[in-house]
Formats: C-alpha cells, sequence, structure tokens
C-alpha cells in the first residue's frame, strides 16, 4: 500500500512539473442583446436612427461602454481569452475587400470611440461595423486587442439574417468556417491555436421559441443536426479533438424533459449534451457535456421569461478536454457572469437588460454571460484523463424550472412623479429595470392599443412579454382604475411598466379583482 501511494504521490509531481509552463484562460459566451451599429439602416425598427428615433450614435456608445465594463470583470482588468459574442448587427455596408480590423485599428489611432460617436461623429464613422467599434473601445480602455472572426459583410441590400455571431480571441485564428442552418444564424466555426493546440470553437445562436415550442423545435432540431454533422465529422479525424460549443441556443439544458410537449429536441437528442460527467472520462465519447450540471440547481439561471428562469446559453464540451493532452478543462471552473451593483437587479437577481432611457441608454443585456477556465497540458496521453472533484449529475428534480415567487413581496417602491421626471433627466438611470407599484386610472390608448397611464406629466405604457396576457390588458378602459406592479423600462422612446407575470396586476376596477 505504502509503494503504490509513493507511487502516486511521485506521478502526480511528474504531472505538475510537466504543467509548470501550462497555460490558463478564459472562455466566455455573451449574448449582447441587439448590438446595431450606427449607420441608420436597420431590419428592427427599434434600431432605426432619425430625430424622432430612440437609437443613434450615443445609444451605441453606451452598449459598448457597458459590453467593456464587464468584460473588465475578468482576469484582473484584461478581459477574457476567447468570447463567443451573439447578436452583433450583420454589416450591410458595401465593401470591396474583406474588412482588416488591425489596420483600422491603425486608421483610428489618434481618436477614441467616445470622440467619434459624439462631437467626432461622420458619415464615414456611421459605415463602420459595429464589432470593429467594440475592438476599438475595447482598445481605447486599455485592454490588449483582439483577432475577430465574423461572417464578412454583405456589399449593400439587406440580408435575411440581421445578426450574426462574432467571435473575439487574444490566440491566433487558423481557420474560420460557417455553417447554414434554418431560421438561424449561421454557426461560426473556429480553429484557435493556443501554444500549438488546436481548440475548436463553434458560435451559435439558434431558432428562437417565437412561434410555438413544437413548431420551432423542428427548426432547432434542424440547427443541431448541422452542428451534430459537423462535430462527428472532426471527431472522426482525432476522437481528442477538444471542442466547445457554446452560445445562445434557445434550448434549456434539460429542454427535453422541461418541455414536456416535447418527445425530441435539438440540444439533448440530437447534439446528446447531457449532465453526467464521468462519461466523458472515455476515449471518443461522442456525448457531450453540459456544464450547467457543474452549478447546484438553483444557479442554473442565464435568463427570465413568464416568471421562470431559463439557461439559453449553453457551453458544451467534448471528452478531448478531459484528457490529458492538448487543451483541458479546469474542473469544475463554469461559471455564471454575474456582477453584484453592475449587470444584475440585485433585490431580484434579475439580468439587467438594455434599455434606451437617458441620452446614452443603459443596461447590459436580457441574458447573463457564461464562462468557463481551460489550460494547455504538456503531456500527451489522450487515453488518461483528470481526476474530477464533486462530478456532475443528472437529477429527477431538472425538469421543474426555476421560479421567482413575487407574491412573496412585502413591499415594493411607489412610483412617483418626481422620480420619473428625474428618470427623463437622466438624473436616476438606476431606476430602469426597478419594479415599482403603481395605483392610479388608465389615462388612455396609443396607437398600438396599448393601455396608458399618468404619473404626474409623464405617460408609462403598460406591457407585458405574454402575448396572451398583453391582451388582456388592451380591453382597460380610460378612467379605469389599476393597482399593479411593473418593472420600469423604455421602448420606442416611451416609458413602460412592464408586468412579468399576470399576477402582478394586483386589481383593476375594483380592489382585489384579479386578472385570470
Amino acid at each position: 500500500m505504502k509503494i503504490q501511494r509513493i507511487a502516486g504521490i511521485i506521478a502526480l509531481l511528474v504531472l505538475s512539473l510537466a504543467n509548470l509552463s501550462a497555460r490558463e484562460f478564459t472562455v466566455l459566451t455573451y449574448n449582447v442583446e441587439n448590438l446595431f451599429d450606427a449607420d441608420g439602416v436597420a431590419a428592427y425598427k427599434d434600431y432605426e436612427q432619425g430625430p424622432d428615433k430612440p437609437y443613434g450614435p450615443k445609444k451605441l456608445l453606451g452598449k459598448l461602454r457597458n459590453i467593456t465594463k464587464v468584460l473588465k470583470k475578468f482576469n484582473d482588468g484584461k478581459g477574457p481569452e476567447v468570447i463567443a459574442f451573439q447578436e452583433f448587427e450583420f454589416d450591410v455596408t458595401p465593401a470591396k475587400d474583406p474588412i482588416n480590423y488591425t489596420a483600422l485599428l491603425k486608421t483610428y489611432t489618434q481618436t477614441t470611440v467616445e470622440k467619434m460617436l459624439t462631437t467626432d461623429f461622420t458619415k464615414e464613422i456611421a459605415t463602420l461595423p459595429v464589432e470593429f467599434l467594440l475592438l476599438k473601445y475595447i482598445v481605447d480602455s486599455g485592454l490588449e486587442p483582439y483577432t475577430i472572426a465574423t461572417k464578412p459583410s454583405l456589399a449593400g441590400g439587406t440580408p435575411n439574417k440581421p445578426q450574426t455571431n462574432v467571435i473575439f480571441s487574444r490566440f491566433p485564428i487558423k481557420e474560420m468556417l460557417f455553417h447554414n442552418v434554418l431560421e438561424a444564424r449561421d454557426i461560426l466555426e473556429v480553429q484557435i491555436d493556443i501554444d500549438g493546440n488546436i481548440l475548436y470553437v463553434f458560435d451559435n445562436h439558434w431558432k428562437s421559441n417565437r412561434g410555438g415550442i413544437k413548431k420551432t423545435e423542428e427548426i432547432r432540431i434542424q440547427n443541431a443536426e448541422v452542428l451534430r454533422k459537423r462535430v462527428d465529422e472532426l471527431l472522426a479525424i482525432n476522437p481528442s479533438a477538444d471542442i466547445i460549443l457554446a452560445g445562445d441556443f434557445n434550448s434549456h439544458y434539460n429542454q427535453v424533459q422541461r418541455q414536456k410537449e416535447l418527445t425530441k429536441d435539438g440540444i439533448n437528442s440530437i447534439l446528446l449534451s447531457q449532465g453526467n460527467e464521468e462519461e466523458m472520462l472515455k476515449s471518443g465519447q461522442k456525448k457531450l457535456y453540459n456544464l450547467w450540471y457543474e452549478l447546484p440547481r438553483e444557479k442554473r439561471k442565464s435568463d427570465f421569461y413568464d416568471n421562470q428562469w431559463g439557461t439559453l446559453m449553453n457551453m458544451m464540451i467534448t471528452s478531448g478536454l478531459y484528457d490529458q493532452q492538448g487543451i483541458q478543462y479546469v474542473d469544475n471552473s463554469f461559471t455564471v457572469a454575474v456582477f453584484p451593483g453592475l449587470n444584475i437587479l440585485d433585490s431580484w437577481e434579475l439580468p439587467i437588460a438594455w434599455h434606451m432611457g437617458g441620452e446614452f441608454g443603459g443596461g447590459f443585456s436580457d441574458h447573463f454571460p457564461i464562462y468557463a477556465r481551460f489550460r494547455t497540458v504538456d503531456t500527451k496521453n489522450p487515453t488518461e484523463f483528470v481526476q474530477l472533484v464533486n462530478p456532475g449529475k443528472e437529477s429527477p428534480e431538472d425538469v421543474q424550472p426555476l421560479v421567482i415567487n413575487f407574491k412573496d413581496v412585502k413591499s415594493i417602491q411607489p412610483l412617483k412623479a418626481e422620480a420619473l421626471a428625474l428618470v427623463s433627466e437622466n438624473e436616476l438611470p438606476e431606476y430602469y429595470g426597478q419594479i415599482f407599484e403603481f395605483k392610479g386610472k388608465i389615462f388612455g390608448k396609443n396607437a398600438k392599443k396599448e393601455s396608458e397611464i399618468k404619473i404626474g406629466e409623464h405617460t408609462v405604457v403598460l406591457f407585458s412579454h405574454d402575448a396572451k396576457f398583453r391582451k388582456r390588458l388592451y380591453v382597460m378602459k380610460p378612467n379605469a382604475d389599476v393597482h399593479c406592479y411593473g418593472q420600469l423600462g423604455e421602448h420606442g422612446g416611451k416609458k413602460q411598466l412592464v408586468l412579468l407575470e399576470p399576477e402582478w396586476l394586483l386589481s383593476f376596477n375594483q380592489p382585489n379583482e384579479k386578472l385570470k
């Protein structure tokens, strides 16, 4: 027994010495919620520009500022080494040649994005792609530059996919491929060289749930089939390939179990994403490990909708990232990028979504980013695997979604006219995203038939993301009494109180009359 123990200690020492030169790095995936450029051409009306439009160069600057604030939370302010972004506007500015981002940085080295999008804004600056403006702002902020991978600009016209996926990498990108999928952004594949080791990163943004879960899941299944086919091709060449699948899959980690109307889904049935981590300690394993299982169930949340926490952001890895060769996942390093006082509504733990309020807008994204740590290993043994600590496992409890019980609310600050006036003057921008209580009367209807309330001199729209519930809000008539909770936001230049669930309409016309 003593001899075996000594041999084990020696083996660990040898491995530790071999990895003294190992490099550790962060991979982040971040849906930035509609990062649109300043050229005035937008597929979404909210991001069109003009005298009566809420979006413009200063709002873009506000988004760049806040994205960079999040990035600077990593690596002592240096930012993550690899970032898989979603929801960048796909550039349609005519261009004869692929964009040379390094050359563009040199062109604008004597100025800053702060000036470019305010005092020095020109038509030429308006045509710059948004990924370059983010890169430039990052460099202006003192961070090292990144190499950018994204689909080349479309020379004029209107793309059928107005958004695109973008990868920023501080390591050399050897190859970049695009995989076309139905009704979703092209899957971006990059091969990154990290000290002579190849890391494959797939950046995804699959079809959303708009149109019904069963109908849209058929499209996500197709999206998954394209990705699965490519992963299988790489594994056939090298069963130990180091592969990360990241992004907004518009699918929960437990999609087929959570969505009871489904018998087959994309992320679990086709991609073979699962939660038993010990399954990954096998050479040539085709299953993927979903890193959500690294966290306790109560911490698995990246987005919030219909009173339920979701995990639409996902990061999955192959078994090659567990062996003692090339690149390796740092066990238990997966985390949700939540930063109190920055991108989270502390009192409710909700993501602070982007809003158009104030001169520069505000907020971050309706999705929390997620990230994990990885490292290079100098050993060359694809049949030896890491020793897991507290390996992830699937549980019957995973079927039930996490919810916020708003009924336990003791008191919420009333929304007052004085506060709204200060919000409008950008003196209280932090009020956006906060939850308030309102007691008063319906003032009237807008062109969309939405009910409006009057708070002092300010008109505020009552809104819900739930289409069925929103129609019920339309039946409210002027002078009707209403008592509700609402999350303060702004859309189309108008302030909103967003009712996150039907129970937030506490009474309508008479006390205790519930909307059912």
